[in-house]
């Protein structure tokens, strides 16, 4: 079903209600007679290019059908992880963060009994297993904490964290909750981990206390675990895409600062938990980013090609997959001639099969050997009969690369 991860959330860190924000969205997307929503559907086949992809796709129903569309956008989403430590999904009182949240906004009443909470911050992250930060567990603990205090103000809340990242204006959340008696209580897992026992209904933790220099006790009648996002598993559309995804299993942009939606291959496009752990307001940044990059394609009516793109002459070509395994974006291909073969509207100019071709029957257009001879020949010569380097620089080649493709 449409929303994500928001679907599990009650309430964002300013206090607005997730739930109708979600209600209102999937409404208007369903009401949308442009828009069509295939649910429990999986993409089994992809093709392509820029303007011209096709998509098979395998509908809940059982029954293929093929779309065609101009551009991609990679919003799969992530879940929350569920690690075997500390007594998740064991014992009763062991909760999740999210699994704290609905209970505060679903049965508060079911809290009246509860006297203490304890959460344990990186609770199965940043560790060998999970190296990375998820970013949002921090605010999502703060966020609980003083939802918690404003159910029950004399309810004893203590944070066990590693480092509080509420980055931006969230720390003034956490300066808040600091007001309002939360106990924050930072420990080290590397050198003390935190040890955890369970006995008549009741979490004890022991741990180092680093800020007293001291070993403390701290009993609660909840615990709560903050664990982070999992990226969901994609590694089947990431090898029909042809998209990197790092260590981790998310999705990689083609460069964070200069196309942060945008994917190595052009019409692709990531948006949400599937680039990486991010809080709602800047999930929904990226998405109006990525739906503007789209918007830049499919609004004209004709797409301009480079002219700088590799050509193949079949009469040269050895099919010795050199350049198959030398590119980059994937585009050489072995047609039905048994030769190599080069889709111009993919090509990225890049000239990396020219270089790499041991028969030389590549050719990159603009930038053939006569076109590069013709611009050294013309350079005036020094003293010394060969060309200055620095003008040979600025005509685009070096003495070097002349030599080393035997020209």
């Amino acid at each position: 079903e449409l929303g994500g991860h928001l679907r599990n959330l009650r309430r964002t860190t300013d206090g607005q209600d997730a739930r109708a924000f979600l209600h209102e969205l999937r409404n208007q997307v369903l009401a949308d007679r442009r828009i069509e929503v295939l649910t429990g559907a999986v993409v089994v086949g992809h093709s392509g290019y820029l303007g011209n992809y096709s998509t098979e796709v395998m509908t809940s129903a059982g029954t293929a059908r093929t779309v065609e569309h101009g551009a991609v956008i990679v919003a799969t989403g992530g879940q929350e992880a569920r690690p075997g430590i500390f007594g998740l999904g064991s014992e009763p009182n062991v909760l999740t963060q999210t699994e704290l949240e609905r209970r505060i906004e679903d049965d508060p009443e079911g809290l009246q009994g509860v006297r203490s909470v304890l959460m344990i911050q990186c609770a199965g992250s940043r560790d060998e297993e999970r190296p990375y930060c998820s970013r949002v567990c921090c605010t999502q603990a703060i966020k609980n904490a003083i939802a918690l205090k404003a159910l029950r103000p004399n309810l004893r809340v203590d944070v066990l964290y590693r480092d509080i990242r509420s980055y931006g204006l969230t720390e003034l959340k956490y300066l808040e909750a600091r007001k309002q008696g939360v106990n924050f209580v930072r420990y080290d897992p590397e050198t003390n981990p935190i040890e955890v026992s369970f006995e008549s209904g009741k979490a004890t933790a022991l741990l180092d206390d680093t800020s007293l220099e001291r070993r403390v006790r701290l009993d609660a009648d909840l615990l709560v675990l903050s664990v982070g996002a999992d990226a969901a598993d994609t590694e089947e559309l990431a090898t029909q895409l042809k998209t990197p995804r790092n260590a981790a299993g998310f999705f990689i942009e083609a460069h964070a600062k200069l196309r942060p939606v945008d994917f190595a291959t052009d019409g692709l496009f990531l948006a949400g938990l599937a680039h990486y752990p991010k809080s709602i307001p800047e999930t929904i940044s990226q998405a109006k980013a990525a739906v503007g990059r789209a918007a830049t394609i499919l609004s004209k009516e004709s797409l301009r090609l480079s002219g700088i793109v590799s050509y193949v002459n079949p009469e040269h070509c050895a099919v010795c997959l050199t350049c198959v395994r030398a590119c980059p974006y994937g585009v050489p291909f072995i047609n039905q001639d048994h030769t190599a073969e080069i889709n111009p509207a993919l090509c990225h100019g890049c000239g990396i099969c020219v270089a790499e071709c041991p028969a030389q029957a590549i050719v990159l257009r603009h930038y053939t050997h006569g076109q590069l001879l013709a611009k050294i020949e013309a350079l005036p010569d020094d003293e010394d009969g060969v060309p200055d380097r620095e003008q040979l620089a600025e005509a685009g080649g070096s003495l070097e690369s002349m030599e080393s493709t035997g020209m």
